[in-house]
């Protein structure tokens, strides 16, 4: 809003500014401002609310206004969001450097939704659950597997048949029933769904705000999503988490921050797309990942308790997210282990040159 006021008058635009400024310096003095947001104007923002005394970490500008970041994980974070064809670090961690606090347990948990919040979800599902003819002495739900159908790109979309096939399978070999999560802008995803899906659902779509999809996530054995932050909320609940990473996404990077869940990308050659670039091969990652391999994960971690390829050849490079030990990793950084033999290959080779050599430079050494 203040942004836009500079094109309609500058003028008065910055007065209106610096009385804002001012209405949060007297509602909250800080001690350090931390931007991890290297837009122009968000430096400039973090400048101006920075006390005299205070400490800018991450982007700023200097006296003459020109960009500054303030060590060297911070140009890389600029850097490697450019060029993220081949990212060897969780995002999260790149953060933790940035922020000088990666001396620090890497600990991912939020709050969970307040008792009478998740008492009203679970009232929900209890009555879609009544509703359902499918279920019946013989053919009980033994539980809800909750689907994320949509995300932020296309591209980035596992299709919604394959969706729809998974789901059937759950039902019919399981006994479990998928619940839809998402946005109601995501209601022609649903409605494709249903269009395929030979087997009870329950569809959540746009009917949940942030606290009651937490609450919903927390009903269900599993989330199976692309990458969406639906997987981050879900990770920060410790709910298991399979999600699947199509063309420009990889779990090297923007996986979930939490150990012990399930990520797959295409075994292709082409995989991850260019940020900058179009897709030559008409995007068949999307259709790679069969609903049969999703399934064979999702069972062994509903039957068993643990992620487990089979074996045999895998259309996905199938990853368990995982921490070394201190002594492995002084900053515990979150890794990656092949489930699917996918960790002699040159490409994961490469990234792992990439993790040691790049954090000794910018490390400086230490």
């Amino acid at each position: 809003d203040l942004l836009r006021d500079l094109d309609a008058h500058w003028g008065k635009s910055l007065s209106r500014l610096e009385a804002w400024r001012k209405d949060v310096a007297r509602e909250f003095q800080p001690d350090c401002i931390l931007n991890l947001t290297a837009s122009l104007s968000s430096r400039l923002l973090a400048r101006l609310l920075t006390p005299a005394k205070g400490e800018l970490i991450g982007f700023g500008v200097d006296n003459f206004g020109f960009g500054q970041n303030d060590q060297p994980w911070t140009a890389f974070l600029q850097a490697s969001t450019r060029k993220r064809g081949c990212s060897p670090y969780n995002l999260a961690d790149i953060f933790r450097k940035v922020a000088g606090v990666d001396h620090l347990a890497p600990e991912y948990a939020l709050n969970r939704p307040a008792p009478e919040i998740r008492a009203v979800v679970r009232a929900e599902l209890d009555r879609a659950l009544a509703a359902i003819p499918e279920i019946t002495p013989q053919t009980p739900c033994r539980g809800l597997a909750a689907f994320q159908l949509g995300a932020s790109d296309d591209r980035r979309r596992w299709p919604t048949g394959h969706f729809a096939r998974l789901g059937e399978q759950l039902w019919r070999e399981l006994g479990y029933i998928p619940v839809l999560l998402g946005a109601k802008s995501e209601q022609v995803l649903a409605d494709r769904f249903a269009q395929q899906a030979a087997g009870p659902f329950i569809s959540l779509l746009g009917r949940t705000d942030l606290p009651a999809l937490a609450a919903a996530l927390l009903e269900t054995a599993l989330l199976v999503t692309n990458d969406t932050g639906t997987m981050h909320l879900a990770a920060g609940l410790n709910v298991p988490v399979l999600a699947i990473f199509l063309a420009t996404a990889q779990p090297w990077d923007t996986g979930p921050y939490q150990e012990d869940m399930c990520c797959l990308e295409p075994d292709l050659a082409c995989h991850p797309c260019p940020f900058d670039g179009q897709c030559a091969f008409e995007h068949k990652c999307r259709q790679h990942i069969t609903p049969e391999a999703v399934f064979s994960l999702a069972q062994s971690k509903l039957t068993h308790g643990a992620w487990a390829w089979p074996g045999g050849e895998s259309p996905a490079r199938i990853w368990r997210t995982m921490r070394r030990s201190k002594t492995e990793d002084p900053a515990q950084f979150m890794d990656l282990e092949s489930l699917s033999g996918h960790e002699n290959q040159d490409r994961t080779q490469w990234l792992r040159l990439q993790r040691l050599l790049i954090c000794q430079f910018l490390d400086q050494g230490h």
